[in-house]
């Protein structure tokens, strides 16, 4: 997985260059794609993979990019998935032309790196290249510019784990899809949990959960749900209750459905299988065959 998709014009690949290091040195992987030349199904399949595993889409708005194509398609992908989708801009351009752009885009605060008024890229003459936009650029030495980074990394940062675990979850879900929405790929109890204590917490929350994500949850709950009455009407075959009391007549190892906690129970001792698991605490411990 990556921390952040880069979509952009060949046009600003220099911008694209020089935005990308500053994102590595502050620890941020990145995933861009720097010959912008479609070649094929297997060259979008990639790119449309790489989106589904960033954690953050980053788009860069400029003259050229809101004419892409590409850009537009990136964009598209990333409102599947309910990216946290993260305007840089580049060029003095209204809010209203990345809207017609991309008319299902949601408001975003933008993070301003205007190249006329912020700062001027500075090119490395070391580097030879035959276009101005292979050029290597150094980093300006420009307060602007650094309050810029400043506005985006936290922008990038900002409920980081609930943003990660967002992708983590919306990746599982999609292999479940691929998968023909198997219950094999479906989440187990650990995980499940984790999922359910997380959508729970989603209000007000960028990104909000995706379709498949509420849909991989909620059968993952049916699954576990179904399992564990399974695992109960089987246990109860095993279980005969002695006429007016609470023991049951043979020696047998159960096991709680919830935590997997084993207990040996000896109708010889009297003693009645436990109300509840010792461990977890589940309510349906020991009822089997009642």
């Amino acid at each position: 997985m990556h921390d952040i998709f880069i979509s952009y014009s060949r046009k600003d690949i220099a911008f694209a260059r020089l935005i990308r290091g500053s994102l590595q040195e502050n620890q941020l992987d990145t995933w861009i794609d720097w010959d912008r030349i479609p070649v094929g199904v297997r060259w979008w399949q990639e790119i449309c993979e790489a989106i589904a595993n960033s954690n953050i889409f980053m788009f860069i708005v400029s003259r050229d990019s809101i004419g892409s194509n590409v850009c537009g398609d990136e964009i598209g992908q990333a409102l599947k998935h309910n990216k946290r989708i993260i305007p840089v801009l580049l060029d003095d351009l209204k809010p209203e032309a990345l809207k017609e752009f991309v008319p299902d885009l949601p408001e975003f605060n933008w993070i301003v790196f205007q190249r006329d008024r912020v700062f001027h890229l500075e090119t490395n003459s070391a580097i030879q290249s035959d276009t101005a936009e292979d050029r290597e650029v150094a980093l300006p030495q420009l307060p602007q510019f650094y309050e810029s980074l400043i506005r985006l990394n936290k922008a990038i940062r900002t409920d980081w784990e609930w943003v990660k675990y967002h992708t983590q979850l919306q990746v599982s879900a999609l292999h479940w899809e691929a998968n023909g929405k198997s219950p094999a790929y479906l989440l187990e109890k650990g995980y499940l949990r984790d999922a359910e204590r997380w959508v729970a917490g989603a209000e007000g929350k960028d990104p909000q959960p995706t379709t498949l994500q509420v849909e991989f949850i909620e059968q993952s709950k049916k699954k576990f749900l179904a399992d564990k009455e399974k695992m109960l009407a089987d246990s109860g075959k095993w279980w005969r209750k002695e006429p007016n009391t609470s023991h049951y007549a043979p020696d047998f190892e159960l096991v709680c459905v919830n935590c997997r906690y084993s207990y040996t129970f000896t109708p010889s001792e009297h003693i009645p299988i436990p109300a509840q698991c010792p461990e977890c605490k589940f309510k349906g411990f020991g009822r089997f065959g009642v």
